[in-house]
This record gives structure tokens, C-alpha cells and sequence, in this order.
């Protein structure tokens, strides 16, 4: 039992019900001695940036609004400034297509709760031998106008299945240029996929996920 506690531990698998216990037999051994035990500091502390409660409740009652104590300004250049990490991908020359597969290996054992290994490490799993996703994923250079034109005039923009991202640009003047929801391409995202270079197209074919990297000139 030891050793199989020490596996579970080694994965990252805490037995949260002991928690309670620890912590209740250290308070009542400081209480029992009447002394107050310095735990020390776990991990790592930030300032608190938060406007401090008992001042706002002071706020509230002298007739000042929860819009009044936010900075409207602020919160707005927060959202339009609003940059994830992504990666630039160079404007398509020619057409290319291939296929990606989405299988993974597991890199340490999962057991169950009895310790038994039911996926073991090197395990390799394909999501998409066991689900279908129907959706269309356009990604493209939100800051390349020839391919924000091309877009517009793909079947692409009308198409609700479909998804837009896109690797640079502000999704929030693409949203209102094109009237339709924007999202960023991830790194995660472009790395899984295996893009290349943009605009391209990327749907499920079996199992596997197909892309096609196109030109501007290309509508479909």
C-alpha cells in the first residue's frame, strides 16, 4: 500500500480527505500548547490590485454606483488591446493540401483507484476515431487586406459552420468589419494543425484533419 501511495503521489494524484485531518491535528497541537505556529508562505504571492472592499461598501453608501468605481475607459483599452500568444505565418504562394494526424502518446501510466494500470505510458490515442466534428476552421493573417478580401468573398463568410481565426490583427475591428465573431489562432491551435502559411482550411476527414493551404485567389 505504501508503494502503491507513493506511485499515486508521483502522478500528481493527492488524496484530498487527508487534508483536513493534517491541518486540524496541527491547529489543535498549537492550541493545546497555546502557541500560533508560523506556517511559512506556499507558493507564489501577488499584490492585491483590487480596490479595497471596506472602501467601496464606504463608496456604495454615499450614493457612488459599482459603475462609477470602474474605469470604463480602461476596461475598454484592455479589450481592444487584447493580445494572445500566436504565431506568424507566412501569405500562401500555391495551393497544398495534406493530412494531420491528432493521435498522442500518453508519457507516464494512468492507474485506476486500486493502483491497477489500465493506460499505460506510450499509450497512443486518436480523439478522432471516436468523435466527429463538423465545424470549418478559415485561419488567416487578420492584418493581410488581401486576405481579409478574400474571405469576404469565400463561401466561408456566410457559412455558420464555419470558424474564422486568425493569426495577427485586432479581432475586434475584424468583428466589426465583417459583422461576424473573430477568434485568435493560438499557438496550441496553429502547432496541432501543423500550419504552415495562411489563409488556410482546416476540416475533419475521418480520422484525420485536412488542411488546405490556398492563395487569395482562390474562392473555395
Amino acid at each position: 500500500m505504501r508503494d502503491r501511495a507513493n506511485f499515486n503521489d508521483n502522478l500528481g494524484i493527492r488524496r484530498m480527505k487527508g487534508i483536513p485531518v493534517f491541518i486540524a491535528t496541527i491547529l489543535l497541537t498549537a492550541y493545546s500548547h497555546g502557541q500560533i505556529l508560523d506556517l511559512g508562505v506556499y507558493g507564489n504571492s501577488y499584490p492585491i490590485v483590487e480596490k479595497d472592499g471596506i472602501t467601496a461598501l464606504e463608496d456604495l453608501s454615499k450614493g457612488v454606483s459599482i459603475q462609477d468605481l470602474i474605469d470604463k475607459e480602461e476596461v475598454q483599452k484592455k479589450i481592444v488591446g487584447f493580445r494572445p500568444e500566436t504565431t506568424h505565418l507566412p501569405k500562401s504562394i500555391e495551393e497544398r493540401e495534406f493530412l494531420v494526424d491528432l493521435s498522442y502518446s500518453l508519457s507516464f501510466d494512468i492507474p485506476d483507484q486500486d493502483g491497477n494500470i489500465i493506460y499505460p505510458k506510450g499509450y497512443t490515442f486518436n480523439p478522432l476515431k471516436y468523435v466527429t466534428n463538423p465545424r470549418i476552421y478559415v485561419v488567416i493573417d487578420g492584418e493581410d487586406p488581401d486576405q481579409i478580401n478574400w474571405f469576404k468573398g469565400s463561401p466561408y463568410y456566410d457559412n455558420a459552420g464555419v470558424t474564422l481565426l486568425i493569426t495577427q490583427g485586432s479581432y475586434t475591428e475584424l468583428v466589426e468589419d465583417l459583422d461576424r465573431p473573430v477568434f485568435y489562432a493560438l499557438k496550441k491551435i496553429t502547432d496541432r494543425f501543423q500550419l504552415e502559411h495562411v489563409p488556410s482550411i482546416v476540416r475533419q476527414n475521418g480520422e484525420y484533419m485536412h488542411v488546405r493551404e490556398v492563395t487569395c485567389e482562390t474562392k473555395n
